[in-house]
């Protein structure tokens, strides 16, 4: 009979409240790496094994094939195998018995929701599918993967198949929501299997290529599933089925079982799978032969040694997740800017430095030991976070000023264990501190010279508030489509550089056109209509002709305090000028989502 796994989340306590309920230990806890970048693809990994490390459960480990705002065409090429390395490394070193691993990437391919969505780029996706898998099995042979398709769509997910030497499992994701499902239970269940690239699609699948099978993910949205959840167990118990995992959680898709939400499904689902009637792990199937795998690339004793510049460290805002400024050592902070938010300390790797993608956990100390806090997934911050939401510990971190310290321990495993990479201390002054002044070159109006606005950092960019991306520069005296301006779909977005003289220091923006003022924005983006963390929202509607664009500056919130600068861009705006072309850009703005 298949093993039976659990996804709770990444909490230890969540899965003893499951087992409590249930009756007996599951033989499997679902873990989920992250895709936030390349960082925490690998630390991650470490992060949610330490959740469970006391859990005495087997992992059935999600691996991201890419990350946001990478490639297939790029992970065909094996740009990304020296982290796939890295991430195997962190994988087996959380798995400390000799049994095998199990790995699922690329999950869900064939739907359109994940970064590695395959319809179209089938062959892209089938070359990074095998770079992967080369990549992880020169690190062991223990890996046993799992090729992961989500019932139903509309592509054929065999167009997507790496061949029988990649794959060792064949899975299934698949979800029963009466929104379009039918609402019978039986016949819910008979269309799970019939339906087009469906249950018994899958099992012939994978029957015809002498795979086993698995289901990583199912769930229920109904308290009629007693029929159904009697279904699902047979079906488990009849086929070649390795493991399957309930999805326990509300998180993404609504169908948390032991909390009682549905007690009548819940009451089913314990009775088919909660009694200890014998099930065991399945043998394990035979490990896979080590493939030769390209060099993975440099490794960090080809990045030189230790030094402060390999560490970003930064006091962020915890209630707007926003930068507020960069800590270095011997730096001195305005008070006045920094009186009034909610502060926590952020330290990251230094992208392509000596840790980016080596640190298993980072040891954070704030002025000897009044605030201590180990991390173990990027970004490490002082007082915690979830995906870089940053959680607040509703004290007054810098007190009345004067100086701080901050020591800083960098190891290879995560809770702090494994080798020291490095450590250090950065001491740094807050007092009164005169706001910056602009360079003396360029004047407090550079609207007259746009070369004025790139020397003192600043950008000034149109966006689209539909995609979040970037439409196109605006320069002073250019000429721009007029279709860009008039549809109410796109905004303007102003930022500083950390080449800027009023990085850290700027407050607020105000924004006028014509002479009419706009918007006040105090939260990073400063976007001219306004944002969501990110996720901006539209109203531009000017017509033909020239137009002024007008931006100010200020050290304080809500246009208070001195006014640091003030910029205005002419713009002519015409009918005719197409070669303005969208840039398909990401957001540098999206990871404070």
């Amino acid at each position: 009979m298949a093993s039976n796994g659990i996804f709770v989340g990444n909490s230890s306590s969540a899965l003893e409240q499951f087992e409590q309920w249930l009756g007996q230990d599951v033989d499997y806890v679902r873990v989920h790496g992250g895709k936030a970048n390349w960082t925490d693809f690998v630390s991650s990994l470490g992060y949610v094994a330490n959740q469970f490390e006391n859990s005495g459960r087997d992992f059935l480990w999600s691996v991201p094939l890419i990350v946001q705002g990478a490639t297939l065409a790029d992970g065909a090429d094996g740009d990304y195998n020296n982290y796939y390395v890295a991430a195997a490394l962190k994988v087996l070193e959380n798995s400390p018995d000799d049994e095998p691993i199990y790995v699922r990437t690329g999950e869900e391919f064939n739907g359109g929701w994940f970064e590695w969505a395959a319809e179209g780029k089938e062959q892209d996706f089938i070359d990074t599918y095998r770079n992967f898998v080369d990549s992880f099995r020169s690190v062991s042979d223990r890996f046993v993967f799992e090729w992961n398709v989500n019932i139903g769509q509309n592509m054929d997910p065999a167009t997507a198949y790496p061949g029988d030497d990649y794959v060792d499992i064949i899975g299934m994701d698949f979800y029963w929501d009466t929104r379009w499902d039918p609402s019978d239970p039986q016949q819910a269940w008979d269309h799970m299997v019939s339906r087009e690239y469906g249950l018994q699609w899958l099992e012939d699948f994978a029957a015809a290529h002498g795979k086993p099978t698995a289901y990583s993910e199912w769930g229920v949205k109904s308290d009629d599933a007693e029929e159904y959840m009697q279904s699902a167990a047979e079906w488990f118990e009849s086929h070649n089925v390795l493991y399957q995992a309930y999805w326990n959680s509300d998180s993404a898709y609504e169908g948390k079982l032991s909390d009682g939400s549905y007690p009548i499904t819940g009451d089913a689902y314990r009775e088919f799978f909660g009694v200890d009637d014998g099930i065991i792990t399945p043998d394990p199937i035979p490990d896979p032969i080590p493939e030769p795998v390209p060099d993975p690339g440099p490794g960090p004793e080809d990045r030189g040694e230790f030094s402060p510049d390999s560490v970003v460290v930064e006091l962020w805002d915890a209630s707007t997740d926003t930068k507020v400024a960069t800590i270095t050592e011997g730096a001195l902070l305005d008070a006045s800017l920094l009186g009034d938010y909610d502060l926590t300390v952020v330290v990251t790797a230094a992208a392509g430095g000596y840790l980016d993608g080596q640190i298993g956990s980072v040891t954070l100390d704030f002025d000897n030991g009044e605030y201590h806090r180990i991390e173990s997934v990027s970004p490490y911050a002082l007082f915690g976070d979830s995906s870089g939401d940053y959680y607040s510990a509703g004290v007054d971190l810098l007190g009345s000023g004067g100086s701080h310290e901050i020591s800083l321990d960098f190891h290879t495993l995560s809770g702090g264990g494994g080798g020291l990479l490095g450590s250090l201390d950065l001491q740094f002054t807050v007092g009164d501190a005169p706001a910056p002044e602009p360079r003396t070159e360029t004047g407090t109006d550079p609207g007259e010279d746009q070369a004025a606005v790139d020397m003192l950092g600043v950008d000034i960019e149109l966006w689209s508030a539909v995609t979040n991306k970037k439409v196109t520069d605006l320069g002073e005296g250019d000429s721009y489509d007029a279709s860009y301006f008039n549809s109410g779909n796109n905004t303007i977005i102003v930022s500083t550089g950390d080449d800027s003289p009023f990085d850290g220091v700027v407050r607020s923006v105000i924004f006028s056109i014509d002479g009419e003022q706009i918007q006040i924005e105090s939260v990073r983006p400063f976007a001219m209509f306004g944002d969501r963390k990110g996720d901006l929202w539209g109203g531009i509607d000017m017509n033909d002709g020239s137009h002024e664009v007008e931006i100010d500056f200020y050290s304080g919130p809500q246009g208070n305090g001195d006014l640091l600068t003030s910029y205005s861009l002419s713009i002519e705006l015409t009918g005719e000028l197409a070669y303005v072309e969208q840039v398909t850009v990401d957001s540098p703005y999206l990871d404070m989502i």
